[in-house]
């Protein structure tokens, strides 16, 4: 507190309200309490004493955008070349009607006649 301040007293209820409200009030809700008090003073004092006090209300900064997912994985190799001469078959059955596929790899790429 400095001497001679035409705001000692008004500095000891701004820090009072603000340790009241265990730091959670800003200077908006500080000024409406005093002001319900009956003390006529405007925000901008209000402001200016509680940064000259470091009376700061706490607050977590808003997170950015990032896209960043990770870290890119290696390309995949050739599957179907890695399968030569596969064949893969089966079969569905709906109702009365059976459907059937073969799928023939790389090497086996002539499929035999139906």
């Amino acid at each position: 507190m400095c001497s001679g301040d035409k705001y000692a007293k008004l500095r000891l209820t701004v820090e009072n309200t603000f340790n009241e409200a265990r730091g959670c009030y800003g200077y908006r809700r500080i000024h409406s309490e005093i002001r319900k008090s009956g003390v006529v003073v405007s925000e901008k004092v209000i402001r200016r004493i509680m940064k000259e006090e470091h009376l700061n209300v706490p607050f977590a900064k808003k997170k950015r955008y990032c896209s960043y997912v990770g870290e890119v994985s290696p390309a995949v190799e050739n599957i179907i070349n890695c399968f030569d001469g596969l064949v893969v078959s089966w079969t569905i059955r709906l109702g009365v009607r059976t459907y059937s596929w073969t799928i023939y790899t790389a090497k086996n790429m002539s499929a035999p006649p139906l």
